[in-house]
């Protein structure tokens, strides 16, 4: 029952910081919009001291509280606008973070395992998408697969075809992929130069078995956590890629919020990416303890 509580109130804690910095963003927009359009000089007390803030605040509380969105600036419905966009963000944030995990893992292992060879290949090569701008990783597949020689479908998505998915999915998982594979290689060489592998090599265990049974069993649990945060930040929305392939996801309603200034959309967007992240993460944290200890 204390931890019960000790969740509610660290949620409850969460959720009104949350709506309190949504209603300061949402409000700073706005009194930055409305100077810019008066060409005046921006005045940053001026703009936290205004009117426009507080009942930006008032506002927000009241709409988080009675879960009340209103519309958007086209008079769609705000929750009926969000929930168009979630499957096309999850279906997307699952195809990335599982192909990029997937492969991350797999590449690593086998470097452990036989292909020593061509560890400074794959080292150089994923130090390269790590250092690598993602839209330009997006510009590239989009222009060779999606025009060139068109493989996959440009843009768009259309729910359960696994064909819009690939090209923005690849962009984005090629980050994941990058990172799940250097922190998966750290893991292995602390198992590799365990007791534990030791033990079981002096057994007459093979090495097949011993790196893909034994070690990955132990160090799983650690990468399924860092698996789990990187699942979280793409579900949130991923603007530059979903803008260049023209995906209809929660980071394309973020830029267009922005862009148009829609109070109502923008609040919702970013009331959703919040709560969506902190469940995540405190899912993760769950995990760890559970796994990990």
């Amino acid at each position: 029952m204390k931890r019960f509580l000790e969740e509610f109130f660290s949620g409850l804690i969460f959720l009104i910081f949350l709506t309190l910095v949504i209603s300061i963003l949402v409000s700073l927009r706005v009194s930055l919009v409305e100077f810019d359009s008066n060409d005046s000089r921006i005045d940053i007390t001026q703009i936290q001291e205004s009117e426009s803030m507080i009942s930006s605040i008032k506002r927000t509380f009241s709409i988080v509280s009675t879960f009340n969105f209103g519309k958007t600036k086209t008079g769609e419905d705000v929750l009926e606008h969000l929930k168009k966009r979630v499957e096309p963000t999850i279906s997307l944030a699952l195809f990335a973070t599982i192909l990029g995990s997937f492969l991350g893992i797999l590449i690593s292992l086998l470097i452990h395992y036989k292909w020593h060879r061509l560890e400074f290949f794959f080292k150089a090569f994923f130090y390269s998408i790590l250092s690598t701008p993602i839209f330009v990783v997006g510009i590239i597949l989009f222009i060779v697969f999606g025009i060139l020689i068109p493989v996959f479908p440009p843009g768009g998505f259309e729910s359960g075809k696994i064909a819009f998915l690939v090209l923005p999915g690849i962009t984005l998982g090629s980050r994941v992929l990058a990172r799940i594979y250097f922190f998966t290689g750290e893991l292995m060489v602390s198992e590799k130069n365990s007791q534990l592998s030791f033990n079981l090599e002096a057994m007459g265990f093979s090495k097949f078995r011993i790196i893909f049974k034994y070690s990955f069993y132990k160090i799983f649990p650690v990468i399924l956590i860092v698996i789990m945060l990187e699942f979280a930040s793409l579900v949130s929305g991923a603007m530059i890629v979903e803008e260049i392939f023209a995906f209809p996801g929660i980071g394309k309603s973020i830029y267009y919020a922005i862009k148009v200034m829609d109070e109502n959309l923008l609040r919702a967007v970013l009331f959703y990416t919040g709560v969506l992240f902190y469940i995540v993460n405190k899912t993760a944290k769950v995990l760890q303890v559970k796994l990990v200890g």
